[in-house]
């Protein structure tokens, strides 16, 4: 059975799920998730994605919002996850860099 496409989520839409029991799953690389990212996210890079999936395992019933500097890592990342029975993985669109650009707050933080 295929997964169903991973639903999108712009910058604002995001930002109104962060209080809300949704997880930001950043699949970027460690220096990367170092350099800036949104706070609270936790970072598993794609390529430690299926080896790590247990990770995540409490999160398979709820929304999980994949993000990557653009969204190509992460349109794959929600793809994997909806291919692995997540329930509800949502596609951030444009990513981190759409939200640096619009001047959100990242944290930094030592790999």
């Amino acid at each position: 059975m295929r997964a169903a496409p991973a639903q999108t989520l712009d910058i604002p839409a995001l930002q109104k799920r962060l209080d809300g029991g949704t997880l930001v799953l950043d699949v970027r690389d460690a220096a990367d998730y170092a350099a800036g990212h949104i706070d609270g996210a936790r970072n598993i890079p794609l390529p430690e994605l299926k080896a790590r999936l247990q990770e995540l395992e409490g999160w398979r019933d709820r929304p999980v919002a994949v993000i990557c500097r653009t969204d190509r890592r992460s349109a794959q990342a929600a793809r994997m996850l909806g291919e692995e029975g997540f329930r509800e993985p949502l596609l951030v669109k444009e990513g981190m860099q759409r939200w640096q650009n619009d001047g959100l707050p990242v944290t930094m933080k030592t790999p």
